[in-house]
């Protein structure tokens, strides 16, 4: 599985405590094969930096080899940061 995800979609689907803070929600990662996976989202916004960092798990039996930590510019929605594994595969994205 060298390029899978090489070329890969996340849809976030969240909602937000009471001050807007904690974050909760789902998520499906699509791989350029198509295979897709059921993910848990969870996380905190960072209103002095408008950065959201978020915390993605596998929620069913099929995506549980995926794990990925995201931080992400809230004004812009670009990724500045991505660690994580999936399907055994180590992943690291840091924007410059």
């Amino acid at each position: 599985m060298p390029n899978t995800l090489i070329s890969s979609t996340t849809v976030i689907d969240l909602e937000s405590n009471e001050k807007g803070k904690k974050l909760e929600g789902d998520a499906t990662l699509t791989l350029s094969n198509g295979d897709t996976y059921n993910l848990y989202v969870k996380g905190k916004y960072n209103s002095k930096n408008d950065k959201l960092k978020l915390s993605l798990k596998g929620s069913d039996e099929e995506s549980k080899a995926v794990k990925i930590k995201l931080t992400i510019n809230a004004e812009t929605m670009d990724c500045t940061f991505f660690s994580g594994k999936v399907l055994g595969q180590s992943l690291k994205y840091k924007l410059e």
